[in-house]
């Protein structure tokens, strides 16, 4: 994240939202694949509370930061 920071910080924007993409999806992918729809839907909920978490955007192999100009 630090090198991240130093690229979007060398542009005259302003930070809005980090958005982390994956969140842990990724590591846990065989086991999300394998839930029912309802515990798919539970799964999404979970994720996309977690994708603003700073502390847990390291864990996502993408992040999508929201600036404006």
């Amino acid at each position: 994240m630090k090198e991240f920071n130093e690229l979007i910080n060398s542009f005259s924007v302003k930070i809005l939202n980090e958005v982390a993409v994956e969140g842990l999806s990724e590591y846990l992918m065989e086991y999300i694949n394998e839930l029912s729809e309802e515990e798919y839907k539970i799964w999404l909920d979970y994720h996309f509370k977690n994708c603003e978490r700073k502390d847990l955007i390291g864990y996502s192999s993408h992040v999508m930061c929201i600036c404006e100009k």
